[in-house]
């Protein structure tokens, strides 16, 4: 099994955080990874640090 890990800069921006998963995805995809690993918190952010409270979180960005 080939694996992925990637990391970048988790921020409290779902939708900007997706983007970079999903790009992430698509090269390890090209390079035929089976699995890929991202950070904690890789797409929502860290909520004590990044958002207000959990209110904040863009649901709609999730799905």
């Amino acid at each position: 099994m080939r694996v992925a890990a990637y990391q970048f800069g988790v921020t409290g921006d779902i939708r900007r955080n997706r983007e970079e998963m999903e790009n992430a995805v698509r090269q390890a995809t090209a390079q035929q990874a089976e699995l890929i690993v991202f950070p904690e918190c890789a797409l929502t952010g860290y909520p004590p640090r990044d958002l207000p409270d959990s209110k904040a979180v863009d649901a709609e960005a999730v799905t």
